[in-house]
């Protein structure tokens, strides 16, 4: 178990360690940002969700922030997350700005050319300068563009904290179609459920992933798996980890965040290894494998279980973003995207080989990469959730937060030709219940029913 930190100076070295490997600078430790929330805004859903997580996402690395706007149990909650992610850190609410504010980060209204304004519905998402007032559509029951516009505002803040120029002007980004747009999302409403999850790793992403699922008004049936405990480290890149689940096992406290929005949850507090030693495997064929550990060579060993569907994200220590939908033979597999994973022995369900441990490895992260890869995976799940859903949307996505811009570029990527995947599809078809009938040249006719 680890000792939680008895001063600031302690607190402030293991948390803000993963954020400083991505900077030069550490001016970002002196910023004092303050959340502005239009009145208007606070009496919607994506207004408060915006609120709630942008709080969320700040307090992972700024150390003052001070919340504008008029007292409510909204604020008081966004302010009790603040405190739980950093106690050592100024969370408040105050009628106006204060004059030593750093930067400002605005949700919905109008207010001067050098603030950062953000403004969501249904699917899409807006951001940019703090005058402009872009068409973002009408409010829908879900709010997954909510959380996507906290991302992107908080990125803004940050890139500006850490003394890049400001990203000039404002784009809208439709997180149906993965890509930027002009207009308001024309996406079709999603169901509710997202059906059955297998989460395999419930560090950053897979964490987030649950976060967004439990605050974008989605539930469904889950079994979380991971053996590691939540540390301090955690806490700059996670908005479940913090001071209230401190030392719990993450698969426990992933679960509970689901749990507390209505989903089904269960945890598996062990490794894949474990899981697979545990012959569980067969009970979740029916379930979409949600791979996001990476360590102990588990890409290659999830995949060679074949998978009935996967879908992925995962971030880079150049402040990217990759997501990922598998299903063979018309997606390829994790391995196509990941080709280069380490062998371990332990990779087939009937195997009983010791996995080698490659030692501690710490990773860069930021904490809006982290939330933005799990919301690309709860967005893919609530694509498929849709009536009219084809396909359509490309299966691969890189976003890039890194300055001067943010970048996007999505396709759809085939198997590769080198990947076993291929090979294996009549084994694949076989043991998930499918008909081997497709080849290559037809992989992309599978219907979104035979998928089932």
């Amino acid at each position: 178990m680890q000792a939680f930190p008895a001063t600031a100076e302690e607190f402030y070295a293991l948390r803000d360690d993963r954020t400083n490997r991505c900077v030069e600078g550490r001016g970002y430790q002196q910023s004092h940002v303050a959340l502005v929330l239009d009145d208007a805004w606070s009496l919607t859903a994506s207004g408060l969700v915006m609120l709630e997580v942008t709080a969320a996402l700040l307090a992972r690395w700024c150390r003052q922030v001070t919340i504008v706007g008029r007292p409510s149990a909204n604020v008081d909650l966004a302010i009790a997350s603040m405190r739980d992610a950093d106690p050592f850190g100024v969370f408040h609410r105050s009628n106006r700005t204060p004059q030593d504010t750093s930067l400002v980060l605005r949700i919905g209204g109008v207010g001067e050319p050098t603030d950062v304004r953000i403004d969501a519905a249904g699917w899409t998402a807006a951001f940019g300068r703090g005058d402009e007032h872009p068409r973002v559509g009408v409010e829908t029951t879900h709010t997954l563009g909510a959380v996507a516009a906290a991302c992107f505002g908080v990125a803004e803040v940050f890139r500006r904290a850490v003394g890049f120029a400001p990203f000039d002007g404002t784009r809208i980004f439709d997180l149906f179609t993965l890509a930027f747009t002009d207009v308001p999302s024309r996406g079709p409403e999603p169901g509710r459920h997202l059906g059955d999850v297998l989460l395999i790793g419930a560090g950053a992403v897979g964490s987030a992933m649950a976060y967004v699922v439990a605050r974008a008004g989605f539930k469904g049936r889950f079994l979380v798996i991971d053996f590691d405990r939540v540390k301090v480290e955690n806490f700059n890149r996670s908005p479940v980890f913090a001071v209230s689940t401190h030392n719990e096992l993450k698969a426990d406290a992933v679960a509970a965040c689901l749990q507390a929005s209505g989903s089904e949850a269960e945890s598996f507090p062990g490794d894949w290894e474990a899981f697979v030693k545990a012959g569980r495997i067969d009970d979740y064929r029916s379930f979409t494998w949600v791979p996001v550990a990476n360590e102990r060579g588990v890409r290659r060993s999830v995949q060679s279980n074949l998978p009935p569907r996967s879908v992925h994200a995962s971030t880079s220590t150049n402040w990217g973003v990759n997501f990922g939908r598998h299903l063979l033979p018309s997606d390829g597999c994790l391995l196509c995207r990941f080709p280069t994973e380490p062998l371990t022995e332990a990779v087939l369900a009937c195997s009983t080989g010791e996995v080698p441990s490659a030692g501690q490895k710490v990773d860069a992260a930021l904490p809006f990469v982290s939330l933005f890869a799990g919301l690309t995976i709860v967005a893919e799940l609530a694509r498929e959730s849709t009536t009219d859903h084809d396909d359509s949307t490309p299966n691969f996505l890189l976003f890039d937060f890194v300055p001067p811009g943010f970048g996007v570029h999505a396709s759809t990527r085939p198997p590769l030709l080198s990947c076993s995947c291929l090979r294996d599809r009549a084994v694949w078809a076989a043991i998930n219940g499918m008909s081997d009938t497709v080849n290559l040249k037809d992989a992309g006719s599978l219907t979104h029913e035979g998928r089932r």
